[in-house]
């Protein structure tokens, strides 16, 4: 029995014998099994793995479990092959799964411990700054985490606009990690920040404003009549 599957492996490890690059197929494992007359599974062989740079591949460990490289994961993913419980290697009765008998074979039992393919749909970020992403087969994963800074000094620091500032000679060095800790705040997401001025003195500079410009019109007005009389005298 082999296993020549088209699954996403990275090819790093898999040599040319194993790979058939018209197809799009690398032959990732394979293994033996053998049949009583009865037609009940009888053995089954540990597997060869051929992720290792070897056109023969190298025994597993463990019966029916093979390593796979795959694309975009960490190396030598242990998979299992499940075939049922044979007589002789596992000492059951070799008929609950696979069997051979003088007839067509047929699938008649199918299990994954495993989850489908998904794509990434939403993420959410909590208050320690843990950006946890949502993929469409229902799993969610951490993704990332951001991180706070704190100052020893943080009147010393810069204004850069915008409601930013940056780090200058009397701030001292940034002590980063995570929101939650080491006295650190939280992180609020969805949350818009409120404006960080005082409103009751921007409404009194506003005002004292609107009076400055009242007072100018006033001068250029009364500058207007005067000028305006100097006509009347002339005439």
């Amino acid at each position: 029995m082999g296993s020549t599957n088209e699954i996403d492996t990275t090819a790093a490890k898999y040599v040319a014998p194993n790979v058939n690059t018209a197809l799009g197929l690398v032959r990732v494992a394979s293994g033996t099994l053998t049949f009583r007359t009865s037609g009940a599974l009888d053995t089954e062989s540990v597997v060869n793995s051929y992720n290792n740079n070897q056109a023969g591949g190298i025994a597993g460990g463990a019966v029916g479990q093979a390593q796979i490289d795959f694309v975009g994961a960490s190396p030598n993913q242990a998979i299992t092959f499940n075939f049922g419980t044979s007589v002789t290697t596992d000492g059951g009765n070799g008929l609950d799964m696979t069997t051979q008998f003088g007839a067509a074979s047929g699938l008649v039992q199918q299990a994954q411990n495993g989850f489908g393919a998904g794509a990434l749909q939403t993420f959410s970020v909590e208050t320690n700054g843990m950006i946890n992403g949502r993929f469409s087969n229902g799993q969610v994963r951490s993704l990332a985490q951001l991180a706070l800074a704190r100052f020893p000094d943080p009147l010393g620091l810069v204004r850069t606009g915008k409601n930013t500032f940056a780090e200058s000679g009397t701030s001292g060095q940034p002590l980063v990690g995570a929101a939650t800790s080491a006295g650190l705040g939280r992180i609020l997401s969805s949350t818009l920040e409120l404006s960080n001025v005082d409103l009751g003195e921007q409404f009194i500079d506003m005002i004292a404003a609107q009076r400055g410009f009242q007072a100018n019109s006033r001068v250029i007005t009364t500058s207007d009549e005067v000028l305006q009389e100097l006509v009347n005298l002339k005439r």
